[in-house]
């Protein structure tokens, strides 16, 4: 069965090119490049290692044991947008980025505990948020100043909604948040963005941004 978004009812379809990525199906492209947007990255495979000795699961893996808490690593051996975080003393984010070498390096999860150590897949809703008035809407949405983040995982809420959350240059606003708020946390930025007249962008085209941002 596939996978589905959780905000597969209320993506865009009109003249958007859809297609499958993960097993998910998503809008790739949109039919033009908004000055401000939204796109939806649920496809990615995010992963939270937790209890027992998580850090020696992931060293078993070859994947590096952050110390610092809640501050975001790139893993840019494993290819764009792979990073990982420390986000409790025996808890740890993972998220693999749109070529699947993270999620190939774990190989099939463990179901149930492993020494104790319990691995889960994460089916956030993953949004991105970027563009000319971005900046402005998360002001609106959010409390915190997010203007001197660095390279902090932060969790915080978003439009009501508690999400995790990563700035990146641009800026662009990454979060994620439970399944079961998806819909209300994208329709919500959705609405933000298409005041400042911008619209959705496809999947493919966040990374089309990334590469070249002008």
């Amino acid at each position: 069965m596939n996978r589905l978004s959780p905000a597969h009812d209320i993506l865009p379809r009109e003249r958007f090119d859809w297609g499958e990525v993960r097993g998910m199906a998503v809008p790739l492209k949109a039919p033009q490049r908004p000055a401000t947007w939204v796109a939806d990255l649920s496809p990615l495979t995010r992963v939270l290692v937790k209890g027992g000795d998580a850090a020696g699961w992931l060293a078993a893996r070859g994947l590096p044991v952050p110390e610092d808490w809640f501050v975001c690593r790139d893993l840019a051996e494993l290819g764009d947008d792979v990073f990982m975080a420390r986000t409790g003393s025996g808890e740890f984010l993972l998220h693999d980025g749109p070529g699947g070498a993270l999620a190939e390096r774990l190989g099939p999860l463990p179901e149930g505990l492993e020494n104790g150590t319990r691995v889960l897949a994460r089916d956030d809703q993953e949004v991105a948020l970027g563009g000319e008035h971005a900046a402005m809407l998360m002001a609106e949405f959010c409390a915190l100043d997010l203007s001197t983040t660095g390279d902090a995982l932060l969790y915080t809420r978003v439009a009501g909604v508690g999400v995790w959350l990563r700035v990146e240059a641009g800026p662009v606003y990454r979060m994620g948040c439970e399944p079961s708020y998806g819909e209300f946390l994208f329709e919500t930025l959705m609405h933000g963005v298409r005041e400042m007249q911008g619209e959705v962008i496809g999947f493919s085209d966040f990374y089309t941004i990334r590469e070249d941002p002008k």
